[in-house]
């Protein structure tokens, strides 16, 4: 029996998507790149359980407040590739909405990504189309993805749980954040992730959720402190080509949220 497959990106991603359209919703080819962040660690997080690694894989050991393990794998240096062998989805399908939205009336919409030009910045620097196992200056770990669907998760709340609002400076816009993407990829029947000479592979009849995190390597003593500013975001520097400052989002009036926020943003890859 088929299976579905969830990752969820999280922390300081660009998500590349190959198209000729500014926002595509079927794009030709989709990668994650990790940015290479002081004080962040890339991270490939899963169950452990009926994941079968091939290599030397031993990742960290966690344990949620549930009690469940969960295998976090130190990801540092690393090109993935993930493979189904036999994948239902012929192609990416994304879902923009309403771009003149401020507030999600659907928090899945792409539109609550950032681009790389909403920060002020006009590009980034990208590995050869050809060398698919090159990191570039500025990447700390890079993933490839097979079709499937990429959504938005988890839009940023205030301190008041409402959504918090946020002005960005470069382009004059005011609008809600995500904080997370969602890759799924439904009926696969075989998962492969590969890097070097490692592997993990699942095959179970059951639904399969990992993690690609870019977050903070510790928990800060300053962690609960009130933040009104995407100041992680101007780590993004090191990958701007040329180089330009990133004009970082402020939050509007008086919110504030009860985290440092360390989030994704989108860039166009327009090269034939």
């Amino acid at each position: 029996m088929p299976f579905n497959f969830e990752l969820t990106i999280s922390g300081l991603c660009v998500i590349v998507l190959k198209s000729q359209d500014d926002k595509p919703t079927t794009p030709t080819a989709v990668e994650i790149l990790c940015v290479a962040a002081y004080g962040h660690r890339p991270r490939l997080n899963y169950p452990p359980l009926w994941v079968y690694p091939t290599g030397r894989v031993e990742p960290e050991l966690c344990v949620d407040p549930t009690g469940q393990r969960i295998a976090s794998l130190d990801i540092r240096n690393t090109t993935l590739h993930l493979d189904f062998g036999n994948n239902p989805a012929t192609e990416f399908t994304l879902d923009w909405g309403n771009t003149g939205a401020t507030t999600p009336p659907a928090e899945e919409w792409m539109h609550w990504v950032p681009s790389v030009q909403d920060l002020g910045l006009t590009g980034i620097r990208l590995s050869d189309p050809h060398m698919h196992d090159q990191l570039v200056r500025g990447v700390s770990a890079r993933l490839s993805l097979p079709p499937g669907t990429i959504f938005a998760r988890n839009i940023v709340l205030d301190i008041d749980d409402e959504y918090a609002v946020w002005n960005f400076p470069a382009v004059g816009i005011e609008r809600a954040l995500a904080n997370e993407i969602v890759y799924r990829a439904e009926g696969v029947e075989h998962l492969q992730i590969t890097w070097e000479d490692r592997k993990l592979e699942y095959e179970r009849y059951a639904d399969l959720k990992m993690c690609l995190s870019n977050d903070m390597e510790y928990v800060p003593s300053a962690y609960s402190d009130e933040y009104t500013e995407l100041h992680h975001l101007s780590h993004l520097e090191v990958l701007a080509d040329p180089l330009l400052n990133v004009q970082v989002p402020t939050l509007v009036q008086f919110q504030h949220t009860g985290h440092p926020i360390c989030n994704q943003v989108f860039f166009v890859d327009k090269r034939i």
